[in-house]
């Protein structure tokens, strides 16, 4: 939608309220990739394997992409880079949305908020049947970032041209034990979002060969499902007028769940199975297929942490949500619905067990950075405004 659209104006306006209200100027959103240090060129280049006239290349087409995304954007603070992304995104997921014979009305209209918690909201625009999704500001990027930290996390295998990774817990562990730059890297960048409320406020880091593979296999999943998560509640009608649920939320007599639970849960399984379409696409089996959807719930489960402890001292401080299970119990729910992808048995157990050894990493991780946020809390410090006063 062009930027006079009214959705895109009444997102401008939230824009406005809600950065203002974080001390942030929404103007600042936008990012000149020209400034980029040429190092940062460099490194790129290294890790995905360009000589020097490719990278010239690749620089002046994503420079088109950037201009066009500029010229398309809904808001005059969207960064065009992570408008292109979003927009490359939705289209993969739409794409997947008709194969599935699912009923999509116009595109929304995207966009970033600081929404003091890690999740994103679909909302319809006032007196018209257009939707927004916002999502929290530094997501993608915390995605982005994580999903190298995990893939760099599993020992890699090489035969020839081919390679794999080990998800025993034991070879993890080791191979952790002889290397923890996984885990220092994301106690880095998420300390910098918490802190400072931009992950890539963090050193930035590229990774070479097997990993960086399998990090952009987990990063467009995980990025997926947090854009089909968004389209499953549109899909499903949850922002439909006779469904919307007063404050404080109703309960269901049946299962006593919060219906906004509920309808997480159905947002949850939509988003997988338009996720896991969308990967299928490129040929992944069904455990690269879900991998990025499993990551995603314990990535924002490591966030969730980080902030309790940020705020209160406390990882088991972390806010209740009338609107938002946990994470862990989003997990654990979207693993059993596995079984309605594929009824082929060995599939499931293979995405389980890489989801397993996703979720082992997690842990390890938080065991190194868990210790840092407890003292960076006796120091006063305290999370960024956009996670909220």
């Amino acid at each position: 939608m062009p930027l006079n659209s009214t959705a895109g104006k009444y997102l401008a306006k939230l824009q406005e309220e809600f950065f203002g209200a974080a001390g942030i100027d929404p103007n600042s959103l936008s990012k000149d990739l020209s400034e980029l240090p040429e190092d940062f060129w460099m490194n790129a280049a290294v890790a995905m394997g360009l000589n020097d006239q490719q990278m010239a290349s690749y620089r002046q087409s994503f420079q088109m992409l950037l201009d066009e995304a500029e010229a398309r954007r809904s808001t005059p603070y969207e960064d065009p880079s992570l408008f292109w992304l979003v927009d490359s995104l939705a289209t993969g997921i739409e794409e997947s949305a008709k194969e599935m014979k699912l009923v999509l009305s116009q595109r929304p209209v995207f966009g970033v908020l600081p929404l003091r918690q890690m999740n994103a909201l679909t909302v319809r625009v006032p007196s018209s049947d257009d939707y927004v999704i916002a999502f929290q500001y530094g997501v993608f990027g915390f995605m982005n970032l994580a999903t190298k930290a995990f893939a760099a996390s599993l020992p890699s295998t090489e035969q020839g041209d081919r390679y794999g990774f080990k998800t025993d817990a034991n070879d993890v562990r080791n191979h952790l034990a002889a290397d923890s730059t996984p885990l220092r890297r994301m106690s880095d960048f998420l300390a910098a979002y918490v802190y400072a409320g931009d992950p890539h406020a963090a050193e930035q880091y590229f990774l070479p060969g097997p990993p960086q593979h399998l990090a952009e296999i987990l990063r467009v999943g995980a990025e997926s499902f947090v854009v089909g998560h968004e389209y499953g509640h549109i899909v499903a009608g949850h922002l439909n007028p006779d469904r919307l649920i007063p404050p404080g939320g109703t309960h269901n007599e049946i299962d006593m769940l919060p219906r906004a639970w509920q309808d997480e849960f159905e947002a949850d399984f939509l988003g997988m199975a338009l996720t896991a379409q969308t990967m299928a696409r490129r040929d992944f089996d069904l455990a690269l297929c879900y991998a990025g959807v499993d990551l995603a719930f314990t990535a924002i489960e490591l966030a969730e942490r980080a902030l309790a402890v940020a705020r209160n001292g406390d990882a088991s401080a972390r806010q209740t949500s009338d609107t938002h299970p946990p994470a862990s119990m989003r997990r654990d729910m979207a693993r059993i619905g596995l079984t309605n992808l594929t009824r082929n048995s060995d599939q499931v157990e293979s995405a389980r067990g890489l989801a397993d050894a996703l979720e082992m990493i997690g842990e390890l991780m938080w065991e190194r950075i868990e210790p840092f946020f407890l003292d960076m809390h006796r120091r006063g410090q305290r999370p960024s405004l956009v996670w909220g006063s």
